[in-house]
């Protein structure tokens, strides 16, 4: 469920079937090799590299977190010891800006805090349930941000309405998901369509593109190029064509807005089978690829299928086409909802 770009900038893979991390050059995608594995990490759902630049792994099954070298890869030791303070599943982590580990538990709806030297149980940062938490699969910090007033926001239609992802950028909040119904000034196209909103820091609206076929659409991730004018990327799954043409039950696409949510271009790509977008979209440090990833049951172009469902990763020119693309996975079926973090 996690990728990151490590101090190398090459891109490191949790594979979660296989309890490794495994490693792909920053450019190309070409695989490098398995960067790190551990037999007392089991199910890893996240990574993060830390300030002393060693890899810190979550074990979604083993309830601990690793720790392994940042340069070989070899394992250190568990840094956050398995149950610590009653730590259940732990499938998101991230080192906070007071340099402290901060654990997200997903069975038991809280955020645990670490010290990042030692390891050591701080306290519970978001106590169990706090806000009605639950189910929450990631956590983030977002720096550079002026305080603004706590705030909520109800928006949707009088059918089912969903919000899978948000991005906060310096002065914007972007949020996507699908609805089934008609958003205020949209049309609707059938089905479930995907949508993409603009918000203030305050919570004002400033646009929205409602979008879809006949068939269902979700958006599943969202990223904002903050170094670049009217770079927003957008992933998730389609039933129907929103690009060139369907490929199978279910494809895959990324599509380009401007800031003002008017969309520059949609690229959909999958097999014949059935493909799900990961949970987030990534860009290369320098911003010229995007990275998408998820699993698919058939084989992409120049891909074979190892068996069940596979994991894999694509990286796309700025423009849509298609750059690389890798496939993985083993006799039984991968799970592979990525998050991508990259600068």
């Amino acid at each position: 469920f996690g990728m990151a770009f490590g101090p190398d900038d090459n891109v490191y893979v949790v594979s979660g079937r296989s309890d490794q991390v495994l490693r792909y050059h920053g450019t190309t995608g070409t695989f490098i090799d398995v960067f790190a594995a551990h037999t007392s990490l089991l199910f890893p759902a996240d990574l993060t590299f830390g300030p002393d630049d060693n890899l810190y792994v979550p074990g979604a099954g083993s309830s601990n977190v690793g720790r392994f070298d940042g340069q070989s890869g070899d394992f250190i030791d568990s840094f956050v010891a398995s149950v610590s303070n009653g730590l259940s599943s732990v499938t998101s982590l991230e080192f906070g800006p007071d340099n402290k580990l901060y654990v997200l538990d997903f069975f038991a709806n809280q955020v645990l805090r670490y010290d990042s030297h030692t390891g050591a149980f701080i306290d519970d940062f978001i106590p169990a349930g706090s806000g009605g938490l639950n189910g929450a699969v990631a956590l983030t910090f977002v720096p550079n941000i002026a305080p603004v007033p706590t705030l909520s926001r109800q928006i949707g239609t009088p059918f089912d309405d969903t919000s899978n992802t948000i991005f906060v950028t310096a002065d914007a909040v972007w949020i996507g998901g699908q609805t089934a119904g008609t958003l205020a000034g949209e049309t609707s196209s059938g089905g479930l369509d995907g949508f993409v909103q603009k918000y203030t820091l305050g919570g004002t609206l400033l646009c929205t593109d409602q979008f879809g076929t006949s068939g269902d659409e979700t958006v599943t991730g969202i990223k904002v190029d903050e170094t670049t004018p009217d770079s927003v990327y957008v992933t998730g799954d389609t039933t129907g064509v929103l690009g060139t043409s369907s490929l199978g039950d279910s494809d895959i696409y990324v599509r380009k807005y401007d800031s003002d949510c008017n969309s520059q271009w949609t690229t959909q790509f999958g097999t014949d089978g059935t493909d799900t977008a990961g949970t987030n979209i990534g860009l290369t440090p320098d911003g010229s690829g995007i990275f998408t990833s998820g699993i698919t049951d058939s084989a992409l172009p120049g891909e074979v299928n190892i068996g069940g469902t596979d994991l894999f990763v694509q990286k796309l020119n700025t423009d849509g086409s298609l750059d690389c693309n890798t496939q993985f996975g083993t006799l039984g079926i991968e799970s592979g909802g990525l998050v991508l973090n990259s600068p």
